[in-house]
């Protein structure tokens, strides 16, 4: 991204990756390019993806791009400001944008199941059955597997926790049984394959 910048060739970069999973997409924008990686059109969460060239929400722009922002109107259906319509912006000025396919792997963490997962997926790179963190108490009889338990949380004795996640504080009762689910001091949240159950 840095050195298609610095080359002088764009005075935009979007980091992005090719996702086989539309849904993803819908949940992210598509980026649609010309041949030679010139963008000319950025669609926030689109319906129909027309292509599976996601972007990855990381940019490179010039000073230029803040007119764009300053000109960006608030969505209707959000009342939000979205940084893909300043994107817009930026390229109908005439201003060159490209694609940038750097992104291997990314997570968008919108909802409880993302975060789920983006720790499962550390703990696999850990290379690690569970992971603890400070001040952690696991009574004996407690079956854990897959499993993130943060600062000074609790798992009573005869409880079963497969790929759940414990924020620091929470504590799990004497013979819970769990199965992909977030536990927090004030709740539970069961998630499932990336949605809320």
């Amino acid at each position: 991204m840095v050195e298609s910048h610095a080359a002088g060739r764009a005075q935009g970069v979007l980091a992005c990756k090719r996702e086989p999973d539309l849904a993803k997409i819908r949940r992210n924008f598509v980026v649609l390019t010309e041949p030679d990686g010139r963008v000319y059109r950025v669609v926030e969460k689109p319906r129909h993806p027309r292509t599976d060239l996601k972007g990855c929400g990381i940019y490179l722009f010039d000073l230029a791009f803040f007119d764009a922002v300053r000109r960006t109107p608030r969505t209707a259906m959000r009342n939000e400001y979205e940084i893909t319509d300043a994107i817009q912006i930026f390229i109908d000025d005439g201003y060159r944008v490209e694609s940038a396919e750097v992104v291997k792997e990314d997570v968008n963490v919108s909802f409880p199941a993302d975060l789920l997962e983006l720790n499962l997926r550390m703990l696999e790179r850990a290379n690690e059955p569970n992971w603890f963190g400070a001040s952690v108490e696991v009574e004996p009889g407690a079956l854990l597997e897959r499993t993130v338990v943060m600062d000074g949380a609790s798992v009573a004795a005869g409880s079963a926790l497969t790929e759940c996640l414990l924020f620091p504080g929470a504590k799990v009762p004497s013979g819970k049984v769990a199965h992909r689910t977030i536990f927090t001091s004030e709740s539970e949240i069961r998630c499932a394959g990336g949605e809320l159950s």
